[in-house]
């Protein structure tokens, strides 16, 4: 078994700073392109059957697993592929609240954000509500999910599509900037 990744505090933000902005600028295959770039270059380690939990107070967040994980010591941070999926957790009780899945990620080791890309599918287990996209952040400081990408929405109600989201990882207070579909079920 792997030891968890010890997460440090941001050193580099001038480059990391740089990767956000080209990420969040970029279209989806540029975004792709850059990551598979990252993915060329040698990591300090390789883990297989990875997985870290994310910790506060001695109460485990989330709970993230994956087939493979490469980490960059120097840029501090890690690529994950293969199976990824993030288990979230009540902050009352170790009940599972929601998760996440999705082809791959990246990991800033500094400021604990991760970003999400290819299929991402985010479920909540209290209100059945879905979330997918192509690209998703998940700022663990915050608790929030966001995404400046096209991602539709699903609860027993209705079907929501739009650009631009952000809620809660529970999906129970969510909002969509730029509503483009409602469709009632």
């Amino acid at each position: 078994m792997n030891p968890p990744i010890d997460i440090k505090r941001l050193q580099v933000k001038g480059i990391l700073l740089i990767i956000v902005l080209l990420l969040s600028c970029s279209s989806e295959p540029e975004k792709r392109a850059l990551l598979d770039e990252k993915l060329k270059e040698n990591p300090d380690q390789t883990a297989y059957g990875f997985a870290t939990s994310f910790i506060d107070s001695n109460r485990v967040k989330a709970r993230l697993t994956a087939r493979r994980a490469r980490i960059y010591s120097d840029r501090k941070e890690t690529l994950i592929d293969t199976n990824v999926r993030v288990d979230f957790f009540s902050k009352f009780n170790s009940d599972r609240v929601s998760y996440l899945t999705c082809d791959s990620a990246m990991i800033d080791d500094s400021t604990k954000i991760m970003y999400a890309y290819g299929e991402v599918f985010v479920y909540s287990d209290s209100s059945k509500t879905t979330l997918r996209a192509s690209v998703l952040e998940w700022n663990d400081s915050t608790g929030k999910l966001y995404s400046p990408d096209f991602v539709t929405i699903e609860n027993e109600i209705e079907i929501i599509e739009g650009y631009g989201f952000e809620s809660d990882r529970n999906l129970d207070n969510y909002k969509i900037y730029k509503v483009n579909g409602v469709k009632k079920k």
